[in-house]
């Protein structure tokens, strides 16, 4: 729907003479104005979607409630991503191509971006990551429990986790938040300074396999990841990065959901 209400040339993305000014690959494959060497391929940085619902079919009047996150300088593209989702909803979705329309946005505070078709783009204000850590902080100031909700993709000497591991971890987190960093202009130390700042008491460990239906492909194929519970124990000049990873995510296929984990202590609910 992005491509379809913006490209004015052939779609082929690759070849495309417009691509450093297309607002589609602006969303998708946001520029990094600082690029580590490391970075080779397209990372989809600038947004991640978070949906806790699991059904795969649909009836007439059922909702469906999922949450976006977009980072840095990608907010601005906004309207441009709720025009293509209305225009997904007349288009259809799935093999049914079953029409939806949208119902309501809020933002992180619960005010109103869209009710009843009106938009309020005053609305749209960005959050900093640095006032999540400060409320986590105030929250949970000595976590003792991580859980990830969602599967954790991430690779570690050329083959991906079947468990946790502690510095592979400390790793994930700060180097998500460096890229973010980058995305932005920030300069930050490339290596990073806190390993053995985590410790792993305890771990249960499942691995899983996430069905995604591939339009490219035209059939279903599988994402894989490790979910599970972590006692932990964390230094406190660590701990900013830890509660900062909870909202960011982690690791590989964090666009489509994967790699949220929330923390918390023992005999805490909260």
């Amino acid at each position: 729907m992005l491509l379809q209400g913006n490209c004015i040339a052939d779609r082929h993305c690759e070849s495309c003479s417009f691509r450093e000014e297309c607002v589609v690959q602006q969303i998708y494959y946001h520029k990094l104005k600082i690029v580590p060497d490391f970075v080779q391929g397209k990372e989809s940085l600038g947004y991640l979607y978070e949906c806790s619902d699991t059904r795969t079919r649909f009836e007439e009047s059922d909702e469906l409630r999922f949450q976006m996150l977009l980072f840095g300088n990608v907010i601005v593209h906004f309207p441009v991503i709720l025009q293509a989702m209305y225009r997904l909803g007349m288009f259809g979705l799935g093999r049914e191509n079953a029409v939806f329309r949208l119902v309501q946005i809020e933002n992180q505070r619960g005010e109103k971006i869209l009710q009843q078709d009106n938009v309020y783009l005053n609305h749209l204000k960005p959050d900093m990551l640095s006032d999540y850590v400060k409320k986590r902080y105030f929250q949970l100031p000595t976590p003792t429990e991580m859980r990830f909700v969602t599967p954790l993709a991430q690779k570690h000497e050329g083959r991906f986790l079947t468990s946790f591991q502690e510095d592979v971890l400390v790793d994930s987190i700060y180097r998500r938040i460096y890229l973010l960093n980058c995305m932005e202009g920030n300069q930050m130390e490339r290596w990073c300074p806190f390993r053995g700042s985590l410790q792993i008491k305890n771990q249960t460990v499942q691995e899983t396999k996430i069905p995604r239906y591939s339009g490219t492909q035209d059939k279903i194929i599988y994402l894989s990841g490790i979910e599970g519970q972590l006692q932990i124990k964390v230094k406190e000049e660590f701990l900013p990065y830890l509660l900062a990873g909870e909202l960011i995510h982690i690791g590989k296929n964090t666009s489509m959901g994967f790699g949220k984990y929330v923390l918390r202590e023992i005999g805490n609910k909260g």
